[in-house]
């Protein structure tokens, strides 16, 4: 594929996956008024509608035929159901969600670079079958609306549909005359335009000769509202703005009375307004940003090189000088780096509502497919990840929306019959903590019984039968690979199958999964996990003549480390630190180091979400920005290493906090860190 074919490529990706998040948003909105018994908002339809089309249009210009056929009977569909000739219904909106959902996975086909061998014939036929059995009796006619004939005249089919709608539920129809110059009509009539959408359903906007042609353009805007014509001239307040009561009021119809608001020449710089774009949107690959972020990487290490340069310098009476002023230099550098940073990593931010949003679609189906009834909660959608962690966080999450959906919520009767409604709901909530971001995935159904855990692990020989187990750490063998309590094989995964490859996925992008459940009553997946993994600030330390880097993110507190503050309990060291205990991990013996050297003089306080481990070290290094690299395979199997990194021109190895926190909330085993 050529490179213009590549481009053409992305960006037709691009703007497909912006248009189908914009209208899963808005048949989640129909979808609750379907649910609810409802008419379908006209807006949120004609939106979608908009959407279908622009989907349309995009497929035909990259020549995407399966895709365009598709598109064209869902537009079809969209278009009988916008015009009212057809009845709406939850089964209306569970057709559109499919086929959305074809659509959806023709793309990740188009964009994996593999070939589409989506068969659609069976949901065009649907949409078409939908439209036969749906069709409405013919509606009432505006003719009588009161409206001048002028208008009903160029009314289009929709426009008259929505018309007919609003006389029939008894609005209030009015006229609304407003002139403008023709310099800054747009801009006038955008505000007056909001001001009514505020009030109303705005039906048609039509342009009507100015008083000084060349000059002002007037515009008959109709409105349907349940607003007395009294809010609606106090809510516009403009005296060169007139409104008629045209049909549907109690109140007898203002006199209409024609102003036009005085002329004004077209000065150069609205003539200037008029060429700027409406969006100051660029669209960005992020492989572009990724490349941007290496670059900022490369100049925080330089920046690092510099810094110990100018300190070397300071203190040698020849270059006291020089190294002063190369010192000032930096902190400028420094400075504005730091600016640059912060500004690409905020282009690199998406709100979670993009992943949650496709969840919600899955939620729907599996819920219809399974039968069970299910409501959505989502808080904290516009809570910002890494474009990046944002994308690994999808698989994770829909396996534990699948495990939720399967075996966590009850079906209606069985919730019914404990009390409980006969919806279940599952809840996404995502809020930021420090410089991480917390994800909990809940469900109200029945819970996880430890109880049967415990027996399948004695079943497994991971406990002996009759030995004590702390409530929390049963939890934990749901954890290890192929656990499962499932009695049954499902379409979907049973709880605890696979939930190794979610711990192991949201690992890879250093985070940490936990589990809280109370059996009846729910289950809480926790997820913990940092804004960024590009570039981050460390701690750097030594262990026996080596340094490491600890990222600063979950670094608690660091302290003086004296024998009188260990406690040994079954040979495992704990300190008091406060109100808590927390253990201690010696780093050169579980690196694997030599201990002979070693001084260990330092804790280094680490946690992440509850979970809080003291890290014995010999030396505090100070704090570094620092760019991670991956290491490969290279280090074998132990999985406490983050990737490496760059101090004082050597390369050193950055650890991972989370995995060595996990590592160490069972039996740890060592790993070796070659010299």
């Amino acid at each position: 594929m050529s490179q213009e074919n590549d481009n053409s490529l992305k960006e037709f990706l691009a703007e497909s996956e912006e248009i189908i998040e914009e209208l899963s948003n808005d048949l989640m909105k129909l979808g609750s008024s379907a649910e609810a018994g409802e008419k379908a908002d006209p807006g949120v339809l004609n939106s979608i509608f908009r959407s279908a089309h622009s989907l349309k249009g995009l497929s035909g210009m990259f020549g995407f035929e399966p895709m365009l056929n598709l598109t064209h009977n869902l537009e079809e569909l969209l278009d009988a159901l916008r015009l009212g000739k057809i009845t709406f219904g939850p089964a209306i909106v569970d057709t559109l969600f499919e086929a959305i959902s074809i659509v959806q996975s023709m793309l990740e086909s188009k964009s994996a670079g593999k070939p589409v061998e989506v068969d659609i014939d069976p949901i065009v036929s649907k949409l078409s079958e939908t439209i036969n059995a749906n069709q409405k009796g013919e509606e009432l006619s505006a003719e009588n609306s009161g409206i001048d004939q002028g208008i009903l005249d160029v009314l289009t089919e929709y426009e008259e549909h929505r018309l007919n709608e609003s006389i029939s539920e008894g609005l209030n129809i009015f006229k609304v005359q407003a002139s403008f110059p023709i310099a800054t009509f747009d801009q006038g009539l955008e505000e007056i335009s909001e001001l009514l959408k505020q009030m109303g359903e705005i039906i048609t906007t039509l342009p009507t000769p100015g008083a000084t042609p060349g000059e002002t353009i007037n515009f008959d805007i109709v409105v349907a509202t349940k607003t007395t014509q009294e809010k609606l001239d106090e809510t516009i307040d403009n005296d060169k703005v007139v409104v008629t009561l045209a049909s549907g009021g109690k109140e007898a119809a203002a006199e209409e009375k024609v102003e036009t608001a005085a002329a004004a020449a077209p000065t150069a710089a609205s003539l200037d307004e008029g060429l700027k774009s409406i969006s100051r949107t660029v669209r960005v690959d992020i492989a572009k940003l990724d490349e941007l972020m290496h670059m900022v990487g490369e100049l925080v290490l330089t920046k690092g090189s510099i810094h110990a340069m100018a300190e070397v310098m300071k203190y040698k009476a020849e270059t006291a000088n020089y190294g002063i002023d190369l010192q000032k230099t930096n902190k400028t550098f420094e400075k504005i780096l730091a600016q640059l940073q912060e500004g690409l990593m905020e282009a690199r931010m998406v709100p979670l509502g993009q992943v949650f949003d496709k969840l919600s679609r899955t939620i729907r189906k599996l819920g219809r497919d399974i039968g069970k009834e299910v409501t959505l909660d989502i808080r904290g959608a516009e809570t910002k990840l890494d474009k990046l962690i944002v994308e690994e966080l999808a698989s994770p999450l829909m396996h534990i929306v699948r495990n939720s959906m399967d075996h966590g919520l009850e079906f209606p009767e069985e919730r019914e019959a404990s009390g409980k409604p006969r919806k279940g709901t599952i809840t996404f909530d995502a809020f930021q903590s420090g410089n991480h971001v917390i994800i909990e995935v809940s469900d109200d159904g029945k819970g996880i019984d430890r109880d049967k855990i415990l027996d399948k692990a004695i079943e497994k020989g991971l406990v002996s039968k009759g030995e004590r187990v702390k409530e929390e750490d049963i939890l934990e063998f749901m954890f290890m690979p192929g656990f499962s309590t499932s009695d049954e094989v499902s379409e979907l995964s049973g709880r605890g199958v696979g939930m190794d490859v979610v711990k192991q996925n949201i690992a890879e992008i250093s985070g940490m999964v936990e589990i809280d459940s109370t059996k009846g009553k729910g289950t809480k997946i926790i997820l913990t996990l940092p804004m960024t993994l590009a570039i981050i600030k460390a701690l750097m330390v030594e262990v026996s003549g080596k340094n490491f880097a600890i990222p600063l993110n979950p670094v608690l507190e660091n302290f003086l480390l004296e024998d009188t503050h260990i406690e040994t309990i079954e040979t495992k060291e704990f300190v008091h630190l406060r109100n808590s205990t927390v253990p201690l991990i010696r780093l050169n013996s579980f690196l694997g180091l030599s201990t002979e050297n070693s001084a260990s003089k330092y804790v280094v306080v680490v946690g992440l979400a509850d979970k809080k481990l003291g890290l014995v070290v010999d030396e505090l290094m100070g704090q570094q920005d620092v760019v991670i690299k991956t290491t490969g395979k290279r280090l074998g199997d132990g999985n406490v290493i983050a990737g490496a990194t760059e101090y004082r021109q050597e390369t050193i190895l950055a650890l991972d906090v989370g995995a060595i926190i996990e590592e160490c909330s069972g039996e740890h085993v060592n790993v070796k860190v070659e010299s």
